[in-house]
């Protein structure tokens, strides 16, 4: 049996409807589990069987017995070979091909478990009322569970190093098929413990989260993330994670995204009958009044065509467009706005009395760095690698067309953006400079020829082309310390507006008295 100790516990008298006795695989009454406890199991159901589509939305399972447990059994090498003498034994292995139920019987068996939840076994999916009732508490499940096996074949045991240590492919975690599914991210976030079993090894949540640490990345985000107990995710963060997986149900993606805001379940109708646009709408609706981040997206540097069609359906402000962005687990100031001078209304969000600043986007060829001291209409900026970067252009606030605004990208300041860019899984679209004053043109000449500086105000990251815009400047997301910021930018279309991505900036500063600011009302659709 494999020790577990230290792994974080709750005391709870929750229990669920029903859970697998596995001494013998049968289902019992959750209450039998008493003080004991239970663990969830947490798997994609396609590693779990042979998945048959059946009519337009349903599917069935069908088990062929073809998962393989590997037995070691030490044998001599012949049968005048001694016991004593070590280079005369060897590991033999057999296979024995056993249903998925055998599996998780074996694997209950080496880890000790008495009772565990899973819902091929505790979901009776003939019944449309009692699988109602277990998706809508669904978070509670994980939630009170000792701890979430997490069903990772992929995983493997590479070896020891040179140190000693044990070494396993940690990374395939983010990319296997467990982390593509819908389901299983509601299940790993709810979870307070994460036991990872692969192939031929095993990891807790807790080691895992110490292997890769805080970061934007999309498959280092998401296991620092999951390996956290009891993460507070913001909307913009949830819907992030959420962009790369799917459903073998489309109404499933809702209802699981929903389990991870539980306090919207009492609002959500679990019925796979209903209009799937109308659940969506209204999901969205819920999270939006919840929690506007859901404004936080903008351009992803990786197209995805998979959703297109409710894509078009969709209100703008969903962020279906575009991929949003995520906060970091460590900081819980991440994407939170003041702003609440706002409600949902079916497909439109009404914001009031709201300060925004107008944008003229001007496209505009880049001019080379020159040292000369001769200042030309319009300041001189440069351009940054095209490697980097595609489409510069100048930014200036439409209400005040003699104001400086400029892009001035230096080697430093290329590095930060380009890291920004890349962690935020984000195309910079334009570019926002930033605007100074200078005292006199000596002043100016050293500012901007300063080499090492990082003079860039920020940028664009947008889903569609346009010439004007409005940057939403008293809603500040904060997405980087107290430094960076996202203002979400919306434009004219019609007799509303649509939210079209966000324009990132270093600091709320950047808007000094040259940039005036208008009160108004915006009904985005």
């Amino acid at each position: 049996m494999i020790s577990l100790r230290g792994l974080q516990t709750i005391d709870s008298t929750f229990k669920p409807t029903w859970l697998v006795r596995t001494s013998d695989m049968q289902v019992v009454p959750g209450f039998k589990a008493k003080s004991d406890g239970y663990w969830a199991l947490s798997y994609s159901w396609n590693q779990s069987g042979e998945v048959v589509k059946e009519g337009h939305d349903e599917y069935r399972r069908v088990d062929k017995a073809l998962h393989i447990i590997i037995r070691y059994k030490t044998v001599l090498k012949s049968s005048s070979s001694s016991w004593n003498d070590a280079s005369s034994r060897f590991q033999k292995a057999t296979h024995h091909l056993v249903t998925f139920a055998g599996l998780v019987q074996q694997i209950c068996k080496d880890f000790g478990i008495r009772y565990i939840w899973y819902d091929q076994m505790c979901v009776d999916q003939s019944d449309h009322a009692k699988k109602v009732y277990e998706i809508q508490r669904m978070h509670k499940i994980y939630q009170h569970a000792f701890c979430t096996i997490a069903l990772v074949p992929e995983l493997e045991f590479l070896g020891v190093d040179k140190t000693g240590s044990r070494q396993a492919n940690i990374d395939v975690i983010t990319t296997s098929e467990w982390s593509k599914r819908m389901w299983t991210l509601e299940e790993a976030y709810m979870s307070r413990n994460i036991l990872f079993i692969g192939r031929n090894t095993h990891l807790l949540s807790r080691t895992a989260r110490y292997y890769v640490g805080p970061s934007h990345l999309r498959a280092e985000a998401f296991l620092f993330n999951i390996c956290t107990p009891f993460p507070n995710w913001r909307a913009s963060t949830a819907l992030w994670f959420t962009r790369s997986r799917n459903s073998s149900k489309a109404h499933d993606r809702i209802f699981a995204l929903a389990n991870i805001f539980p306090d919207l379940m009492a609002d959500i109708q679990v019925d796979y009958k209903q209009p799937l646009l109308d659940l969506m709408i209204k999901f969205y609706g819920l999270l939006a009044q919840k929690d506007l981040s859901v404004l936080c997206f903008g351009s992803p540097i990786d197209s995805d065509t998979s959703r297109q069609s409710e894509a078009n359906l969709l209100p703008s402000w969903t962020g279906v467009f575009g991929g949003h962005i995520p906060q970091k687990s460590d900081n819980e100031k991440h994407l939170r706005t003041r702003f609440t001078n706002y409600n949902v209304s079916g497909r439109y969000i009404r914001c009031q009395s709201c300060n925004c600043i107008p944008i003229t986007i001007v496209s505009a060829e880049p001019r080379e760095r020159s040292s000369s001291t001769e200042t030309k209409e319009g300041l001189p900026y440069y351009s940054p690698s095209e490697d980097d970067y595609t489409g510069l252009y100048h930014i200036r606030p439409r209400e005040n067309a003699n104001s400086l605004l400029f892009v001035n990208t230096t080697a430093t300041s290329q590095d930060d953006h380009n890291y920004r860019i890349k962690t935020f899984a984000l195309r910079a679209t334009h570019f926002l400079p930033m605007s100074y004053n200078y005292r006199s043109r000596q002043e100016e000449n050293d500012w901007l020829n300063e080499p090492y500086g990082s003079h860039v105000g920020g940028w664009l990251s947008i889903t569609e082309d346009c010439s004007e815009c409005f940057m939403l400047s008293e809603m500040p997301f904060s997405i980087d310390g107290d430094h960076w910021y996202a203002f979400p930018v919306i434009k004219k279309n019609g007799g509303h507006y649509k939210s079209i991505g966000v324009c990132v900036t270093r600091g709320i500063y950047l808007f000094d008295g040259s940039l005036r600011q208008r009160l108004a009302d915006f009904i985005i659709q």
